[in-house]
């Protein structure tokens, strides 16, 4: 009788949560929002930029790393409305 309510139980709470936390990692994984200046286009320290953004994509794995290219208004609106967690 003990047993059988073990395996009840097992199959009710311990089984989901296994479940749970074997695919947890395929929504943990989130994705990060980067803004960069449409003003580094056509700077000096655009060769700068990439190298930086890969850093940054490799420093974030296994986080997926989104990068767009804004005019200083738009940057900013975007950053004042959470849109983007980083700036460059």
């Amino acid at each position: 009788m003990l047993l059988l309510r073990v395996k009840k139980t097992f199959r009710k709470l311990v089984f989901p949560l296994i479940l749970t936390l074997a695919v947890w990692p395929v929504y943990a994984t989130e994705t990060l929002r980067l803004g960069v200046s449409s003003f580094a286009e056509h700077n000096i320290n655009k060769g700068l930029i990439d190298p930086t953004i890969e850093a940054i994509r490799k420093a974030v794995q296994p986080d997926k790393l989104e990068v767009e290219c804004l005019e200083l208004g738009r940057l900013q609106n975007s950053l004042k409305n959470g849109q983007l967690d980083l700036v460059l």
